[in-house]
């Protein structure tokens, strides 16, 4: 895995899990969207405090 995938996995859970859960009909269905959204809440607090200050607040101009 390179760096920063593991990131970037956990955002797209979490934008996946949070944005679907409420559309999807059923209990079940909406339940594993929470699931997902809840693995990417887990990905996003595993990997907040592992980043540098520079890659987490880029100075203005400063491409991405």
């Amino acid at each position: 895995m390179q760096r920063g995938q593991e990131r970037r996995e956990a955002g797209i859970a979490l934008a996946l899990g949070g944005f679907i859960h409420p559309f999807i009909p059923g209990h079940v269905a909406s339940g594993g969207g929470l699931l997902v959204a809840a693995v990417g809440f887990t990905g996003a607090g595993w990997a907040l405090p592992r980043m540098n200050d520079d890659d987490f607040d880029r100075a203005p101009g400063r491409p991405a």
